[in-house]
């Protein structure tokens, strides 16, 4: 039988030394197993008995492939209870003593994120979700507020998923309620965001930085209600035949000095001749406004 390699399914790698497989055939399979975790994922530390949760074999199966690997000269060991490996040659960060989640946890971990991805999860994101909890000391009931997070934004990635729990992590948000906060403020900012890319007629992407930085300024440092930036941005399209930003700025800024709030106040201002704030912004060039914006 004939076969061929589909290497778009392939599109990740990950490099193993030579002598990995220089005895394939005489080599133990749960002892390759173990070695290829550990070079799939070389800056993570894995303590033996996480290794046995996640590739489903006896830890005294794990230890003893840690110890063949090192006589191997693959890995450097450290203690004898529950060695930690430490790839030869990758600079690794120290992490503390993991706890290793319970079966009952692990269940519940498993099912909910499956129930909020809408499929079975693979053997790699099993891997990813059992390092949040073990590694990271993040709560399974946290990690699914987190899922569930992605999943509502539309970036439910596993990479998004362990970026947002390292953040938190670091943040110390490991309990229900602090986590019941830091969605709150996540709530906002991405309400700001949306309304303002509706604003703007961005639609398919989500803000930029800068765009972003921008909306924030708008809505929560100036306070301007979206009615206003629809009719900041008009006046931009009208002025500039395009989406300038920094001229859209100097629109709400004036604005936002001179007091005018409403778009009957936008109106009232443009029967003054010379006092329309958006006729102080377009005496500016495109141009000057952009060197305006980066030097402030």
């Amino acid at each position: 039988m004939d076969y061929q390699i589909d290497y778009q399914k392939y599109a990740v790698n990950f490099v193993v030394p030579a002598c990995i497989t220089e005895d394939l055939p005489h080599i133990n399979a749960d002892y390759l197993k173990v070695i290829l975790q550990i070079f799939q994922t070389p800056t993570h530390h894995y303590s033996s008995s996480l290794l046995a949760t996640l590739l489903e074999i006896k830890e005294d199966v794990v230890t003893a492939a840690l110890r063949y690997w090192q006589e191997k000269g693959l890995l450097k060991l450290e203690g004898s209870s529950d060695p930690k490996p430490y790839v030869i040659g990758k600079k690794v960060t120290p992490v503390t003593e993991p706890s290793v989640v319970d079966n009952s946890e692990i269940t519940f971990l498993m099912q909910a994120a499956e129930g909020i991805m809408g499929r079975p999860i693979t053997s790699q994101e099993r891997g990813t979700l059992l390092q949040i909890c073990n590694v990271m000391n993040m709560p399974a009931d946290i990690v699914v507020m987190v899922i569930q997070y992605c999943s509502e934004i539309g970036n439910c990635s596993m990479y998004k998923v362990e970026k947002i729990c390292a953040e938190w992590a670091n943040e110390g948000i490991n309990t229900h309620e602090r986590a019941e906060n830091k969605l709150k403020l996540l709530s906002e900012k991405d309400s700001v965001e949306q309304n303002v890319a509706r604003c703007l007629k961005i639609s398919g992407r989500p803000l930029t930085k800068s765009e972003a930085k921008y909306a924030h300024i708008w809505v929560e440092e100036w306070g301007f209600k979206y009615d206003m930036i629809c009719a900041a941005y008009e006046i931009t399209i009208t002025n500039t035949k395009g989406l300038s930003l920094a001229y859209l700025n100097k629109v709400l800024e004036n604005w936002s000095r001179t007091g005018i709030r409403t778009p009957e106040e936008i109106n009232r201002w443009n029967w003054q001749a010379g006092n329309s704030p958006e006729r102080e912004a377009s005496s500016y060039s495109r141009d000057e406004l952009e060197d305006y914006w980066n030097k402030n």
